[in-house]
């Protein structure tokens, strides 16, 4: 069997359809730059904004409701300052981020 590899996409965060503020959980679509429909995708991004340009690192899936998906993993803001592994180096013990 193959080892599963994830996937990087360049993208900018175009609307956000669902935030869980408590934890970072985002429903999204996103435009990879490359024309066409733009795409929806899954995960914690605590503190990822509309605009803001990102490089999230994932793996392909399909919702039976939803469709096809990206399920972000970590995520990389253009400045390279903001990934879900450094947000939970910097979380209080009520699991509520605290100032970086």
């Amino acid at each position: 069997m193959v080892p599963f590899q994830l996937a990087t996409l360049e993208v900018t965060l175009e609307r956000i359809t669902y935030a869980n503020e408590d934890t970072g959980y985002l429903v999204a679509k996103v435009d990879t730059g490359r024309g066409g429909e733009l795409v929806t995708m899954v995960g914690s991004l605590l503190g990822a904004r509309p605009g803001e340009a990102l490089r999230l690192r994932g793996k392909w899936g399909s919702h039976p409701q939803f469709g096809r998906q990206f399920q972000v993993e970590d995520f990389t803001t253009a400045a390279g300052k903001t990934t879900t592994a450094d947000l939970a180096l910097h979380t209080a013990p009520t699991g509520r981020s605290c100032p970086i």
